[in-house]
């Protein structure tokens, strides 16, 4: 009877023990679950971007189980939908800005400044693992307020298949030799439209289309400047940025070039190279994951340059990520912008995805290791020979009407030097009312 009694206070101690056991635990995922924090994080992208992000979101939320991302995907016009927003105090806690409209966001006083972020908190990211050149878009007076994504270095992609159709010498092999002149992509561009293709489209716009082009026309391969801040003027007019815009409209006079701005509506410049019926367009790497299902030959090289030279600069498109100054939870904010930064987060959202250019160092392998196209070294080279936006055109509000008279000149014929002389006065103009704080 003894030894029953001892066998029940055995068996009951164990029970209590285990109910206390579990009991410990379902408090401890209750108090987990009760701490665990919303983040929203906002950007734009397509539908394989769109699967790429939530991949990575899932991925990180394993890792931090204390943070829910709730994820806002935007299709269309981002930049008008993030300034409401900002505008209205209902931004989220993390988003994406364009290098377009950095400088307005900056200026709207509500992004957090994050020099004070480097190497703390539970994800360390350091500055000077980025290209130091991918921070000056959201740089302003000293204080950060943006790290980049990633970045495209506008290169220029060409239909070699047709080339080799027309008899005519690869733009790699010109390179190579130091030929690869304003002169001869003008000439593949001319036969090939002798031939029924088209042989290049410039795309509506400043950044992507126009800015590499203005780096083209130097010899010692400087950077274009096209704002002389100190006495609030712009230098649209100049010698050179003129001649190249002359040599954009020799080729749209004789159909040579096509503008974008004058295709048929629905008609893109991307949509017409894949069909095989472009020789030469302008991007960068976004366009990989869609070429990659052309049935043609294709390659990138360089832009062409006045001289031949292969040390002409690119114009490279970026985003950032940036804070909210308003968010309750910037310590967990900024681990989710560490996370997608650092060099872990650009390789899972880079790797097997081909659509830009890792702005951290030491993962650029992911650009040219399935050789796609063959010499994708040259986005690489681009990140480490490009400069960004001349953003203060935006930022005095002139870019529409500036690039509104632009397009005269491509689509109305409009005299190149007396129209890039008002589009200049009109933009100094602007820059002494607006840039006052300069």
């Amino acid at each position: 009877m003894k030894k029953f009694n001892v066998a029940v206070i055995i068996i009951m101690s164990m029970f209590l023990l285990n109910l206390l056991f579990f009991q410990n635990i379902f408090i401890s995922q209750s108090q987990a679950a009760s701490q665990k924090i919303t983040l929203t994080f906002m950007n734009w992208a397509n539908p394989g971007e769109r699967e790429r992000f939530i991949k990575f979101n899932e991925y990180f939320m394993k890792k931090n189980p204390d943070i829910q991302i709730k994820y806002i995907t935007v299709s269309s016009d981002y930049d008008y939908k993030l300034l409401t927003m900002l505008a209205s105090n209902s931004v989220p806690d993390v988003f994406y800005v364009g290098d377009g409209a950095i400088r307005q966001t900056i200026k709207s006083g509500k992004l957090e400044p994050l020099n004070s972020y480097f190497r703390k908190g539970k994800v360390i990211l350091k500055k000077e693992d980025f290209d130091d050149v991918l921070f000056r878009i959201a740089e302003y007076k000293g204080k950060i307020y943006g790290i980049p994504v990633d970045c495209n270095p506008m290169v220029i992609h060409y239909n070699m298949s047709i080339i080799s159709k027309l008899g005519l010498e690869s733009p790699q092999k010109l390179y190579d030799a130091g030929k690869w002149t304003w002169d001869e992509f003008y000439k593949i561009a001319k036969k090939a439209r002798e031939k029924g293709y088209y042989g290049y489209v410039l795309d509506s716009g400043w950044w992507g289309p126009i800015m590499p082009w203005f780096a083209t026309v130097y010899k010692d391969g400087r950077e274009p400047v096209l704002t002389d801040l100190k006495n609030k003027k712009s230098l649209l007019d100049r010698p050179e940025y003129i001649e190249v815009i002359k040599f954009l409209v020799r080729g749209i006079k004789d159909r040579s070039f096509t503008y974008a701005g004058s295709l048929p509506q629905g008609q893109t410049s991307d949509g017409m190279f894949l069909s095989g019926r472009l020789v030469f367009g302008a991007w960068g790497r976004w366009q990989v994951p869609n070429f990659k299902k052309a049935k043609f030959s294709w390659d990138v090289v360089p832009y062409p340059t006045k001289y031949g030279n292969k040390n002409a600069k690119t114009y490279i498109a970026q985003a950032v990520i940036s804070m909210s100054s308003s968010s309750k939870h910037k310590e967990q904010a900024w681990r989710f912008i560490a996370s997608f930064t650092n060099r872990d987060g650009q390789k899972f959202r880079l790797e097997s995805q081909g659509n830009a250019v890792p702005a951290i160092k030491g993962i650029d392998y992911l650009v040219t290791q399935d050789k796609v196209p063959a010499h994708a070294e040259y986005y690489v080279r681009g990140r480490e020979n490009g400069f960004p936006i001349d953003f203060y055109i935006q930022e005095a509000g002139a870019n529409s009407t500036a690039l509104q008279e632009l397009e005269k000149i491509f689509v109305l014929k409009a005299d190149p030097e007396q129209q890039m002389k008002k589009i200049a006065k009109y933009i100094t103009q602007q820059y002494r009312k607006n840039l006052k704080g300069y």
